[in-house]
């Protein structure tokens, strides 16, 4: 942590306090990234993860899954199979690992159809791979430790 002195040598602060504040576009929904994260937020509070919001920040979510966002950062579906961890950003494994702790289930059609997917890309050597480049073999293992969580947390492993 560094002081306000130290804070205010490295950026104008001034300056950024009298910016207008940046207007939210309400004909843009929110984005897959943004979603995922306050998900992710909200999955790691024990008040929070009980919460209607938190739902409906999972049902919006879900409804998203596989498609395109509207928005420039991560915009192609594609990005939504890059399995990362740690949870960088909001791909498939990140998304039903915060769904999981809120207590989504697998009745729900678009998890349904993300597990599934799931469970298709573990490779011939039993793991999935990480979608970052220039993977190694421990970034590999631990996005499988982070699938078999998930596979747990949905009540489908016994240990």
């Amino acid at each position: 942590t560094i002081n306000k002195h130290e804070l205010k040598k490295r950026y104008n602060y001034e300056a950024q306090l009298t910016l207008d504040p940046v207007k939210p576009d309400s004909q843009m929904p929110s984005s897959h990234l943004v979603t995922g994260m306050v998900l992710r937020a909200m999955a790691a509070s024990p008040t929070w993860k009980k919460s209607k919001e938190a739902r409906r920040a999972g049902d919006l979510l879900i409804s998203r899954f596989f498609k395109p966002d509207l928005y420039q950062d991560r915009q192609q579906a594609i990005y939504w199979q890059e399995l990362t961890y740690p949870f960088w950003a909001t791909d498939i494994l990140s998304s039903l690992d915060s769904l999981s702790r809120i207590g989504f289930n697998l009745s729900d059609d678009g998890i349904k159809k993300a597990f599934q997917w799931l469970m298709e890309n573990q490779n011939g050597q039993g793991y999935w791979q990480s979608g970052m480049k220039k993977s190694g073999l421990e970034d590999h293992l631990w996005v499988t430790l982070s699938v078999l969580r998930v596979i747990k947390n949905f009540g489908l492993l016994q240990l």
